[in-house]
Formats: C-alpha cells, sequence, structure tokens
C-alpha cells in the first residue's frame, strides 16, 4: 500500500474539500493526509466532521482512536473504541487498538481480554491457502473474503417520487 509518507510529494496545496457541496468522505480523506503529515489535531477535526453526520461510521472511529493513540490519549482513545463495539463487536482493528492502548495504560486485564478478542477475529492465514482455489473459480466467493465489497441483487423498482404516483404504483 502507497502512503502519502512514501511519496515525494508537497501535500500542503491539496484542497482541502475537493468535490462541490463539501461532502464528508473529503473529511475523511483529509483526515488520511493529515494523519500521514502527522498533523493529528488537524486530522481529528475532520473525523469529527465524519462522526457527527455518521456517528457509527466504525471506520472513522477507529481512526479516531488510532490517533488518539498515536498523541498517547490512551484513555480517550479506549473510549472511542466502546463506540465500535457497541457497533461491532468483532471489529479486529478496535481490539487490536484497544489491546495496544489498555498495555500502555498498565490495564493487563483488559489489554489480556482484547488479546485473546483480537486473535479470535483476525483473519487466519492458513485459511487464505485453503479458500484460494475455490475464490479463483467462484467471482461470488472471492467478493465474499473481500473487505469491503458489493453484494448485487434484483434490480429494484424506483421509488415512486409523489403520493400521486404512489397510489398509481399500487403503493
Amino acid at each position: 500500500m502507497i502512503t502519502p509518507r512514501d511519496l515525494d510529494v508537497d501535500f500542503a496545496p491539496v484542497p482541502r474539500h475537493w468535490l462541490a457541496g463539501n461532502p464528508v468522505s473529503t473529511h475523511f480523506f483529509n483526515a488520511m493526509i493529515q494523519k500521514a503529515q502527522g498533523d493529528y489535531d488537524g486530522a481529528l477535526a475532520s473525523l469529527r466532521t465524519v462522526t457527527a453526520k455518521y456517528p457509527r461510521d466504525r471506520v472513522a472511529l477507529n481512526q479516531t482512536a488510532r490517533i488518539l493513540f498515536l498523541k498517547r490519549q490512551y484513555k480517550e482513545a479506549l473510549k472511542v473504541l466502546d463506540e465500535v463495539c457497541m457497533v461491532d463487536p468483532e471489529d479486529v482493528q478496535m481490539h487490536y487498538t484497544a489491546m495496544l492502548s489498555a498495555r500502555a495504560l498498565g490495564d493487563s486485564q483488559r489489554a489480556a481480554r482484547e488479546s485473546k478478542l483480537f486473535q479470535r477475529f483476525k483473519a487466519e492465514e492458513a485459511a487464505q491457502a485453503i479458500t484460494a482455489k475455490r475464490r479463483m473459480v467462484s467471482p461470488e466467493d472471492n467478493n465474499e473474503r473481500q473487505p469491503i465489497h458489493e453484494h448485487e441483487s434484483v434490480p429494484l423498482k424506483p421509488m415512486p417520487k409523489t403520493a400521486e404516483s404512489a397510489a398509481i404504483a399500487g403503493g
């Protein structure tokens, strides 16, 4: 994976909001650039914009916790990770960052618990080899294996725009 740190590029002139209308996704990507540049406070501000609109966005919450960890604000990181746990109790990144934060605080009991959960939910590398052949011949199975993927379904009828058209459509 190439990160902004790996590139010989000055990101300072990059517009902070690339798309018209100031969409939330640009704040997330800005946060990742700011994090890579070491601007943790700026990254946290950008992520707060994301989580204000999407408070259950576990990716943004995980990134917030990671930055708080990097700032050595371990208790605050654990509070954010507790929010992630409410969204997805099997989130591997959440358990890993919680384990590191608990260790940094000297909370060996929580660190051990998070370590067990991290080991339980992380991808098993041996399973990759076992399922490789099946995934090569089955695009659907390979799609399911990807961390971010979409599900194709039947085409949906457009939603009626008015009450009158809803009545006409039988709704």
